[in-house]
């Protein structure tokens, strides 16, 4: 490797580690190393599930920094090391994130190390087609108009969800609000489920056999096509591992897409997707400044038809 990039590699590492911390561009529990052709997070701290998350999210956002000055990383390297060695819910989250990357951007050879271990990632056959002793909630829990409506994100949700409308003959049209997908559905009629539950586990559902995290999605709908529709709302909240939550929503839905329609139609849903992909919005009034830089590593490439689809919507945008 010739000196020049050594030279630059070895500045943009230093330049990268001194701008860390509070006020700073880069999040401090991470070491950042840049080399000519490769560049390695390494957590400095145990992770907590925000913390997996920004390890991808951040990976993508240095090698698009470093790309953009003029050097040719063709490796990103995840080190974890401080977390324990049992195996976790929020690691086998990251493997899926990270194998869905490296399946995704052919020209970046992705790596994880987890305990002083790398971990083998997987093909997209192994990562999609989920074996059936994997199984998801069998239930769905009421939510009312007013759960954790103190809080803006959530009085958002209500509102959307048809806060102040008779439960009965409910509808998804104030969704109207999000822009040109979901124009027009009032007289679909299609309804409107709020915080509905991932996570998936091993053969029964009980925590020691939870193998990815539970999180709650804030709407799940269909849009003006009929699409599945998976929606994230932030409000003044710009924090960048928001890409990384999306794709976990993503490739949930997506991986355990049967089980979820037949859940649906258990609990009497009126929600009857026609054919097509899962579409996964993720709204917010403003967001990350580094969020399009990754965006365009995890939206799905035409060349990859994986069965979902990304999408960012922005509130409250202004055109002079």
């Amino acid at each position: 490797m010739d000196t020049d990039s050594n030279t630059r590699a070895r500045k943009l590492t230093e330049e990268v580690n001194s701008k860390r911390g509070p006020g700073g561009e880069w999040p401090a529990s991470f070491d950042y190393t840049i080399e000519p052709e490769k560049i390695t997070l390494k957590a400095n701290r145990k992770l907590n599930k925000s913390g997996y998350r920004c390890l991808d999210s951040w990976g993508m956002a240095l090698f698009h920094h470093v790309k953009t000055r003029n050097m040719n990383i063709k490796a990103i390297s995840l080190v974890i090391n401080k977390n324990g060695r049992s195996w976790t819910p929020d690691m086998e989250s990251l493997k899926r994130r990270v194998s869905f990357l490296d399946i995704n951007n052919e020209d970046i050879d992705f790596t994880v190390e987890y305990h002083n271990r790398r971990v083998g990632l997987y093909g997209q056959k192994a990562l999609f087609e989920r074996p059936d002793t994997e199984v998801i909630r069998d239930s769905l829990n009421q939510r009312g108009d007013n759960d954790k409506g103190r809080f803006l994100e959530k009085s958002f949700q209500a509102f959307l969800f048809g806060k102040g409308l008779e439960k009965e003959s409910r509808t998804n049209d104030r969704l109207a609000i999000l822009g040109e997908h979901f124009f027009q559905l009032k007289k679909k009629g299609y309804g409107v489920l709020r915080e509905f539950p991932t996570g998936a586990y091993l053969k029964s559902k009980s925590r020691r056999n939870r193998i990815t995290p539970t999180d709650f999605v804030d709407i799940v709908t269909l849009n003006r096509w009929g699409n599945l529709s998976v929606i994230e709302l932030k409000l003044d909240d710009p924090k960048l591992e928001v890409m990384s939550q999306l794709l976990d929503y993503a490739l949930f839905f997506c991986c355990y897409k049967t089980k979820i329609l037949k859940l649906l139609e258990k609990e009497g849903s009126n929600l009857r997707p026609r054919k097509g992909d899962i579409m996964c919005y993720v709204v917010n009034n403003r967001f990350h400044k580094r969020f399009d830089d990754i965006f365009q590593y995890y939206r799905t490439k035409k060349s990859h038809p994986f069965g979902f689809q990304m999408f960012k919507v922005v509130l409250g945008h202004t055109t002079p």
